[in-house]
């Protein structure tokens, strides 16, 4: 008899569950929420007990199921029939729960009470203050103060300062910052019914922008330091961060002026307090960090391919390399060795020290691909090293028929280019004689291999040609000359 009846008892246990869930497929979205409440009430520990819940009370008398319906009054008073009453005011509900089955134990041992919730409470609470406009909204047992004031906060509504003031005449004070971003749910606290929710104004706002751990806007307290602003709000520097240079712009309506702090002055960050409206810019010390410049044939993103040669012609490249004492030239190209042109003149780079307009040439060939320190150079702070493109010309000037520019073919000597500009102008040049000047200024042997970009003179050297060009000059001195002569012949005539 005693099982079938525990059979009984549990299968109503079984179907009062059930029913609970039958309203999610009603489709009906406010049936939808109250299950979903229902079903968080029934799993939070913390739920509180809350004027209008319902709970369902089952225990075994004489042998026999009984059950019954417990609602919560206003007063958190809660009817238990015949087992008297109890008032569950501040209580959770397994707390309450304990004490309703102590109650019904001490009436009938063995009746193996349960207590269970059937529907949760709701009721309204009062928000206002520094909003758009005040506001009654409806919560329940496990509302919190930051969920009811969600969506109602303006630019000028503190979470600092939020006061709510409980029926009992109780007043208490929260700061919500410290829910949100430190996780201490006592400054976020469950409303109660009768809660006056009070937003106060805000302070002060700042924002924080730049090189800390958590940048963003921020209300911080009246008393708050710069220092406090970036370790606590902002998470401290990151470590980019300029300690040296901090900006902060002060911008309302009514103000604007910049201000600029040193770290290394400590009283600067601990005697600044900001104001409301400050722009606190932190810099990253790369942003001013000593660099090297490479420019020429040289791309500025680190590709397998660079780009043709007719697109490289039409444009200069320059990238920086962050500059540290010691650094080298190797070490610069060698780290960005996948940035040159396939068409970089590695034998004609050249280096451009700070402040002066000296030319540094170095074989940057020879260099990279037979490395010896005897070959390297120390760099310096803001040197530009140049690496000039391949020019695919040769140019020829002087005694040849036609100077002018041609094109580049590997191997061939200077007579070739001599020929391809018409030949030498024996009426200008009666001995063959030419200079080869390489791209760098300097001169070549003849004999040498042509490279792209060298030029070569044919000089002007014949007897004809000279006579000619100075002749005039010579003309005008021996009639000046024979003009003097005259002069002196004719006064020393006169005299006699």
């Amino acid at each position: 008899m005693k099982k079938f009846i525990f059979l009984l008892f549990f299968i109503n246990l079984l179907f009062t569950v059930f029913s609970q869930e039958l309203p999610v497929f009603l489709g009906n979205d406010r049936y939808a929420l109250e299950h979903d409440r229902l079903q968080l009430a029934i799993s939070t520990i913390e739920y509180p007990v809350t004027p209008g819940d319902v709970y369902q009370l089952s225990y075994l008398s004489a042998g026999t199921l009984a059950t019954y319906e417990i609602v919560v009054e206003s007063d958190y008073n809660v009817e238990l029939n015949v087992f008297g009453h109890i008032n569950g005011y501040n209580k959770s509900f397994p707390e309450l729960k304990k004490e309703i089955e102590a109650k019904v134990i001490d009436a009938y041992p063995g009746s193996i009470p349960f207590v269970s919730i059937e529907s949760v409470g709701i009721f309204q609470v009062f928000i206002v203050g520094e909003l758009d406009m005040s506001q009654r909204i409806t919560v329940w047992g496990l509302t919190r103060l930051s969920q009811a004031i969600s969506g109602l906060l303006q630019s000028y509504s503190s979470i600092r300062n939020i006061q709510i003031h409980h029926s009992s005449g109780e007043i208490e004070q929260f700061d919500l910052y410290k829910s949100i971003f430190e996780g201490d749910l006592d400054q976020d606290p469950l409303l109660k019914p009768g809660d006056i929710i009070h937003v106060d104004k805000s302070v002060k706002n700042i924002r924080l922008v730049g090189q800390v751990h958590r940048p963003g806007e921020y209300q911080i307290l009246s008393d708050d330091s710069l220092i406090k602003v970036i370790n606590y709000y902002g998470r401290g520097f990151t470590e980019d961060a300029n300690l040296k240079r901090i900006k902060i712009t002060h911008n309302t309506l009514d103000d604007y002026n910049i201000t600029y702090l040193d770290s290394e002055n400590k009283s600067d960050f601990a005697n600044y307090i900001p104001k409301n409206g400050d722009i606190i810019e932190l810099f990253s010390v790369s942003r001013i960090q000593k660099v090297v410049y490479i420019e020429g044939a040289i791309s500025s993103q680190q590709t397998d391919e660079i780009d043709e040669l007719n697109t490289l012609q039409n444009q200069v490249n320059r990238i920086s390399y962050s500059f540290n004492p010691g650094i080298t030239l190797y070490d610069v190209l060698q780290n960005n060795i996948s940035r040159i042109s396939t068409y970089a003149d590695l034998k004609s780079v050249y280096i451009i020290e700070e402040n002066s307009t000296e030319l540094h040439y170095v074989d940057c060939a020879s260099l990279l691909f037979q490395y010896s320190s005897e070959k390297d150079r120390l760099l310096h702070p803001f040197d530009i090293i140049v690496i000039p493109e391949i020019e695919f010309r040769v140019n020829v000037i002087g005694a040849v028929y036609s100077e002018g520019v041609f094109s580049y073919v590997r191997g061939k000597t200077a007579m070739y280019y001599i020929i391809q500009a018409g030949g030498i102008d024996t009426e200008l040049n009666t001995n063959f004689q030419f200079v080869v000047r390489g791209k760098d200024g300097k001169n070549k042997s003849p004999e040498d291999v042509i490279e792209a970009g060298d030029t070569i003179i044919v000089l002007k050297n014949s007897f004809s040609f000279s006579f000619g060009e100075y002749a005039p000059v010579i003309t005008s001195i021996l009639a000046m000359i024979t003009t003097v002569i005259a002069f002196v012949n004719l006064f020393g005539n006169s005299t006699d």
